[in-house]
């Protein structure tokens, strides 16, 4: 298997060998966009697992039985949920449920039938919990961190804020701003960036 491009090669795989090493999952950027890819290293061919106008940002797990986990952000760049595919291809199922919004973290068995799921966001702490895949169904909390969130819920939170800012030549870069607790809109702040 050879991956070649006349500008920029971006190469973070991991070789996940499927089916007793007779296949494995490979990322290439070959299409414009970072796909899933199965590779047969005994003739080189290679067979897309995940498709779309989105990046599969890493995978998380690979298997024959129970397919393919991976991170993307198939509707917007700044968040990461974990997804599902089955690894002969197919329509992308988010796994992450939808009132979950922040950072999530996936660590899958190798049966893929379980994870150990962390999330986490701007104004709350980090919380670890046992889950079955793929109904993302709770089996049992594992780190809750009640005492920090009832410390952080005395506080007077500051107010987050997710946006774009257009920079010309039809760029638009995300962004995200934190201001503080009672920000005034006419006071004068310093802005880090």
């Amino acid at each position: 298997h050879t991956e070649t491009d006349a500008a920029w090669l971006e190469n973070e795989n991991k070789i996940d060998w499927l089916d007793g090493r007779e296949h494995y999952v490979w990322l290439s950027e070959r299409t414009g966009w970072r796909q899933a890819y199965l590779t047969f290293p005994h003739d080189g061919s290679q067979t897309p697992v995940t498709r779309g106008s989105f990046d599969v940002i890493s995978v998380v797990a690979a298997g024959d039985a129970f397919g393919l986990y991976y991170m993307a952000s198939p509707e917007n760049p700044t968040q990461c949920y974990l997804y599902h595919t089955p690894i002969s291809g197919g329509e992308p199922k988010r796994i992450t449920p939808a009132d979950q919004p922040g950072w999530h973290a996936y660590s899958i068995s190798p049966d893929g039938q379980y994870a150990i799921h962390t999330r986490s966001s701007f104004v709350e702490p980090p919380v670890s919990e046992l889950i079955k895949l793929p109904s993302h169904e709770v089996v049992r909390s594992l780190t809750e961190n009640k005492k920090l969130q009832e410390k952080l819920a005395a506080l007077k939170k500051p107010a987050t804020e997710f946006l774009k800012i257009d920079i010309g030549n039809g760029v638009v870069l995300d962004a995200w701003a934190i201001k503080p607790p009672e920000f005034d809109e006419n006071a004068k702040y310093p802005v880090l960036f």
